[in-house]
């Protein structure tokens, strides 16, 4: 008999590829695992080597139904394949299952990527110049050449793309990136609904208009105001286009970092300016492999919260990403569990997939827009499919809030997509390509002679939250990069790096950090020095060093570089040497008037330390203080104006001169935010008492402080609960809870189940109420009973089972 649909899930139809290697024929070995074996009706494998353009693939092999492995005798080492498993069924529906795997052996590092161009919000280039400026210098440390555009935020998608196509115009051949960050305009497009509600038909943000520089884009015959929101009306004339597809393959990799109206990140105290800059301190991190991004292992997590649905199977395309980018460490959540202390609130994943019915704000089984604003959600590359938010320009969309992330360091997230309709194929993040390669290449398929499959097509709609130009596996750069120059030579040194597999270190070097960067080492160095003796004194250099790894990836192995730790220095021609420059700086706030910095004494000359600060990217960095020789911390005394930006950097003394600067590290002075972590309690009315806790997170900076009362709903104050109200007090730097007692009164008879509320408002200049400043609190009678049939109460819109 046929396989019911519930006999059948998503996981069947995505086929598990791998590879193992050799250096010697066969160099590449493929296996993959058997699912609903007594349906396979027939197995095929594909090759074809890596191309973005659409080679066609070639048969390579008709497999047994029950093969579960390939040696590919003519797969040599040094070249990127690109292998399609495809598996048919018979009696079940999608058929048929697929597997993609990008795979080769020592595939050759790559030094130099092509030109960026990064296309900034023009109302944010001051305010985010200094973070901009770190961006520019880390993508140009991961083999880019950057070249920075200004977009009008008030302008047209049309000005925007002029802009775009004139750079691409100049040099078509190494354009080959778009990173719009901030609020750039948003070309709409279509009459659509691939979400499949009619409330919700009309143009979606479309950023691929951005990446298509040939394609013929109209604005001339759509005619659709039906749309609950008004941004989807589309009527000729009003700049949003009429194409429902995107009219031909895209030229150019395009991604977005873009928090406008992102209010429950976690509270409107947070401005579009603070998620910027978080969103930015947070991929400077991964790229650079530290803090919260130090060691995240190759583990994947699913929440599937629509299963088969129809034949759709939407996590199909998580799968298959789980399976060639990270490999067969899946976790699956089960409803409601992705913020929990046993998945992505208390683990760290690399990729992560959810799924389930949706709004512009959530996602059932998976979690809301206000999750994610106050919970962890410990993984970094995430793709989220349900209904509305795939319209992500809407205000507190889902779609965008991994990447807004919250206030106290723990959330992750750094690229997000709506991945169901269509499904997206990853597979080449798995050897070492960019997040924007892995979307452009999974939509241009539809113009290919085979595209991926099931469920992909060019919809105007496919877009790329967060940076396109970000990488799956990052590698631990060389750490305490320093420097020192003396007799017309720059002497660099750098810590062992303890990546495994670890095949040595290149250097580089420009006239400026924005480079483009010259590579100075043939082979990678196994020594931890570099001497540049090429170098004109009192002309300043630029260097990176980079950390060069044999990475071991589900599709065999590639060589991988780590983003270069960058220094700037002028080269000297007299024999005493300058200090080498302090490295490892951090900052710690801890109240108006307090802040700690760190760093790591690198040199044994200096005499003294010069600590100089910045206040917000208007200032200049100017003098703070001077400390001796073998210092390594400093406590700045402020005071700290809320709001405002101090950045920092050292530079260590001798008679000689100035080291080169240490690296600038900053924190925002913001006071946080206040909310309430249970928002349903239940209480007997026996306990006496129940207690609230509210809490003070995401900031430090100043004494503050929150109203609170509560108020009846069935409850009735002073004969289930005595009220109370008053007011909560934080001092300067203290942070963490406070509780509200409510005395609950023991009433001499039974009583059905009383509700009450207590509200947090009135909060303190500087600070934010996040969504969960609202508490239902029950108190239930256990003696009590209702009648038959009924065993719960619904009061005050909160259900809540009770004995009555």
């Amino acid at each position: 008999a046929a396989l019911t649909a519930a006999a059948q899930t998503p996981r069947d139809f995505a086929i598990d590829l791998r590879a193992a290697t050799s250096d010697t024929p066969p160099c590449l070995t493929l296996s993959w695992s058997l699912r609903q074996t007594a349906k396979i009706s027939s197995q095929t494998l594909h090759r074809r080597v890596k191309n973005a353009v659409g080679v066609p693939w070639e048969l390579q092999a008709t497999l047994a139904t029950n093969d579960t492995a390939y040696a590919d005798d003519s797969a040599v080492p040094g070249v990127e394949y690109e292998y399609w498993l495809q598996r048919t069924f018979s009696g079940l529906s999608p058929s048929p299952a697929v597997g993609y795997l990008s795979a080769g052996v020592k595939v050759p590092e790559t030094h130099a990527r092509g030109t960026l161009l990064l296309v900034v919000d023009d109302t944010l280039a001051a305010p985010l110049a200094p973070e901009i400026a770190q961006l520019a210098t880390d993508l140009a440390a991961d083999g880019w050449t950057v070249q920075p555009l200004a977009a009008p935020r008030a302008g047209t998608p049309a000005a925007v793309k002029a802009l775009i196509q004139s750079a691409y115009a100049a040099d078509p051949a190494q354009v080959k990136m778009v990173y719009l960050l901030g609020h750039v305009p948003v070309p709409y497009s279509g009459n659509i609904a691939p979400d499949g509600h009619g409330d919700h038909i009309g143009a979606w943000p479309a950023d691929g208009y951005y990446a298509d520089m040939d394609g013929l884009w109209t604005d001339t015959t759509v005619n659709n105001t039906s749309a609950s929101r008004p941004a989807n009306d589309n009527v000729p004339g009003d700049g949003k286009f009429d194409q429902n597809h995107l009219p031909s393959a895209t030229e150019l990799m395009v991604g977005r970092v873009d928090l406008h109206s992102m209010t429950r990140a976690p509270s409107s105290a947070a401005t579009e300016l603070l998620l910027l800059r978080r969103y930015l301190r947070k991929a400077h991190d991964y790229r650079h492999k530290q803090g919260a991004y130090a060691a995240i292992p190759r583990r994947s997590l699913i929440r599937d919260g629509f299963g088969y649905f129809s034949g759709e199977a939407f996590a199909i395309g998580g799968w298959s990403w789980a399976f060639t980018a990270v490999g067969l460490a899946v976790d699956e959540a089960p409803s409601g569990q992705w913020f929990s202390a046993a998945y992505a609130g208390g683990k760290d994943y690399l990729v992560a997939y959810g799924n389930g019915g949706g709004s512009y704000e959530s996602a059932s089984s998976v979690g809301t827009t206000t999750d994610f604003g106050l919970s962890p959600s410990r993984a970094v590359f995430t793709s989220l499919f349900g209904s509305y938010f795939g319209d992500w320009d809407a205000n507190n969309d889902l779609l965008r809030a991994p990447l807004a992330g919250n206030a106290t360091g723990d959330s992750l997230g750094l690229t997000c997509f709506w991945g169901g309709r269509p499904n997206r194929f990853m597979h080449h993040l798995g050897m070492g390509e960019t997040v924007g390669f892995a979307t452009l290449v999974s939509h241009n398929s539809s113009f290919w002679s085979v595209r991926y499959q099931p469920g992909t097509y060019a919809g105007v709609h496919c877009g790329l939250m967060g940076d396109p130009a970000l990488r799956l596996h990052a590698v631990e750069p060389p750490r305490h990069l320093r420097a020192a120059s003396a007799d017309s030579q720059i002497t660099l040194a750098w810590n062992a790096s303890s990546e495994p597999a670890l095949l040595g270190y290149h250097v580089y070097r420009a006239p400026t950090p924005a480079g483009p960067f010259t590579r100075l080492t043939e082979e990678p160095l196994t020594a931890t020095t570099y001497i540049d003796s090429t170098v004109t004194a009192g002309q300043t250099y630029a260097y990176l060093a980079r950390t060069l790894k044999l990475e071991a990836a589900p599709g065999g192995s590639y060589y991988n570089l780590s983003v270069g730790s960058a220094l700037t220095l002028t080269a000297r021609a007299a024999s005493s040497a300058v200090p080498s420059n302090p490295t490892a700086l951090t900052v710690t706030p801890g109240s108006a008037v307090q802040t700690t910095l760190t760093w790591t004494d690198t040199s044994a000359t200096e005499t003294g330390f010069r600590v100089e600060r910045r206040v917000d990217a208007a200032g200049a960095f100017s003098l703070l203080a001077t400390v001796a020789a073998d210092t390594a911390v400093y406590l700045d005394p402020g005071p700290f104006t809320h709001g405002s930006v101090y950045a920092y950097r050292v530079i260590a003394t001798n008679a000689a001169g100035d080291s080169a600067a240490s690296p600038e590290v900053s924190f925002d002075a913001i006071a946080g935010h206040f909310t309430l972590p249970a928002t349903r309690l239940k209480v007997s009315k026996t306990a006496g008492n129940a207690l609230l806790n509210a809490d003070r997170f995401g900031g430090v900076n100043g004494a503050c402080s929150v109203n609170y009362a509560t108020a009846d709903t069935s409850a009735q104050a002073g004969t289930h609960y005595s009220p109370v109200s008053g007011t909560l007090a934080w001092a300067d730097g203290a942070t963490g809870s406070k509780t509200v007692t409510v005395p609950v009164i023991n009433t001499a008879t039974p009583q059905p189940a009383r509700q009450f509320t207590l509200t947090l408002s009135g909060n303190s200049a500087g600070t934010g109420l996040t969504a969960s400043q609202k508490a239902a609190i029950l108190i239930e009678d256990p003696t009590a009973t209702l009648g038959a049939p009924w065993s719960q109460t619904t009061v005050g819109g909160v259900t809540d089972s009770s004995p009555a």
